[in-house]
């Protein structure tokens, strides 16, 4: 795919600086999608490179705190994330926790939460969210009624 300079450039996101016989191209608000030959041509002269635009990397906007319940009660671990990863995964200590009768995985839009249905003494632990490469951790701590 060859994106011509002058189909892709508007005031808003593309700037050609001149020093001389220099000429400077800055491309603003890249997508994923624009990754590939970058073209100009002026006259009998023509250049081209190879443009790669890189996904900007997670980050946590709301990271997961330690969560305090009583046994028996529901504990819910939440985070948010600044894009939707291309994956995911909720970790008790190094185990993966998948939704059943005692765990329920929730997923709306970058928001993410665990839900430990009637939690007990044995499920105190160290509960992990895992987006692509980025991290965060939270403790259970069960308290007796």
């Amino acid at each position: 795919r060859v994106l011509h300079i002058f189909d892709f450039c508007t005031l808003q996101n593309c700037e050609i600086l001149e020093d001389g016989k220099k000429h400077t191209l800055i491309l603003y608000n890249c997508k994923l999608k624009d990754s590939g030959e970058v073209a100009f041509q002026a006259a009998n002269a023509k250049c081209a490179a190879n443009l790669k635009v890189k996904e900007i990397p997670i980050t946590f906007i709301t990271p997961l705190d330690d969560v305090k319940v009583y046994e028996k009660d529901e504990a819910k671990f939440e985070c948010e994330v600044s894009r939707k990863p291309k994956t995911f995964r909720w970790l008790k200590g190094t185990e993966e926790v998948k939704s059943d009768a005692k765990f329920e995985v929730l997923e709306e839009g970058t928001k993410y939460a665990l839900v430990i249905k009637e939690a007990a003494f044995d499920d105190e632990a160290k509960y992990t969210f895992e987006a692509e490469d980025k991290k965060t951790s939270g403790k259970l701590i069960i308290q007796g009624k």
